[in-house]
Formats: structure tokens, C-alpha cells, sequence
């Protein structure tokens, strides 16, 4: 609650786990690493969902997300459009193993 002008709720404040989720949600939206149960595309790779929606408003315009981070690198993907059809080129930067060495 504003201190002055006695408005405003009395909650606890920004929600850490929610802002996450949400953040998380977005990111999901323009591309998720599906868990598939170690199912993969042609050629060994996982596989991948790009614009999960996709608004109409979008149609027709070209359309950049750069270094969202998954699980398994960094995506970066453009939409360009040649007319009415949609061409689409996918990047990733693969994730560094995150192996901890043991002390001895």
C-alpha cells in the first residue's frame, strides 16, 4: 500500500516464483525444447517448437528472436516472408557442459 496515498493492495509485493513462471511462459512461447522423452528429429537432434502462437497481426511481417536461452543452447530464429509464404532459418548455439569436477 502507497505509504501517502493509501492505495494499492497489502499484499506481500512482487511474487519472485510467479514473475518466473511468467518469464518462463514468454520464453516458451517463441521456443520450447519439447520434453519428449529423449525423442529426437532426424539426425540425432532435439527436437524444437518455434512461435508456439502466432499472431495474426504478424502475418506478412518479418519477425526476429535472437539467444533465447533452452536447455539445450541458445535459439535465434527470423521469419521472413517471400508473398504470402513464411521462410523460417534456426540457429543454436549449443549449451557448454556444466560438469563439476571433484576435488580431491
Amino acid at each position: 500500500m502507497h505509504p501517502q496515498l493509501h492505495t494499492g493492495t497489502d499484499g506481500a509485493g512482487h511474487d519472485l516464483r510467479v514473475g518466473g513462471l511468467f518469464v518462463r511462459t514468454l520464453l516458451r512461447l517463441l521456443v520450447d525444447v519439447p520434453d519428449d522423452g529423449g525423442h529426437h528429429a532426424a539426425g540425432g537432434h532435439p527436437s524444437l517448437r518455434i512461435a508456439a502462437h502466432w499472431p495474426a497481426s504478424w502475418l506478412g511481417q518479418p519477425v526476429e528472436v535472437h539467444d533465447v536461452p533452452t536447455r539445450i543452447g541458445k535459439v535465434s530464429w527470423a521469419i521472413r516472408w517471400h508473398g504470402d509464404r513464411p521462410a523460417a532459418a534456426v540457429g543454436c548455439r549449443a549449451a557448454r557442459s556444466r560438469r563439476r569436477r571433484r576435488r580431491r
